[in-house]
């Protein structure tokens, strides 16, 4: 397993260990792939962008957002996943692997 595959598999243990249902995320289905070799349910942020914003009522279970390759992504994209993701979640948490600052500045943004 690649170096990266092995970090994202221990953080996403510790995440479920707390109670979390993971999900991953990527711009690419290259990426999205390397999550799911990781042993990570994912998808592209297109494909969960295409889906219904209607919240899952099924599940209780607090849920944790891992987006690889963030930024790969489109500010246009990402401002409209963390507003999907507050818009959905009572406390969305999600961690982004790539630059950083891009993204702190869009939850911000959406967050007010």
């Amino acid at each position: 397993m690649r170096e990266q595959a092995r970090r994202q598999r221990l953080l996403c243990d510790a995440v479920e260990a707390q109670g979390y249902e993971v999900q991953g995320f990527a711009p690419t289905s290259r990426a999205a792939r390397q999550l799911k070799e990781a042993g990570v349910e994912a998808g592209t942020l297109q494909g969960f962008l295409a889906q219904s914003a209607q919240p899952d009522a099924a599940s209780e279970r607090k849920h944790f957002y891992f987006v690889d390759e963030s930024s790969l992504a489109s500010t246009t994209q990402m401002r409209e996943f963390l507003a999907r993701l507050s818009a959905t979640s009572r406390r969305p948490d999600a961690i982004f692997a790539g630059n950083v600052n891009i993204c702190c500045l869009l939850f911000q943004m959406v967050n007010g």
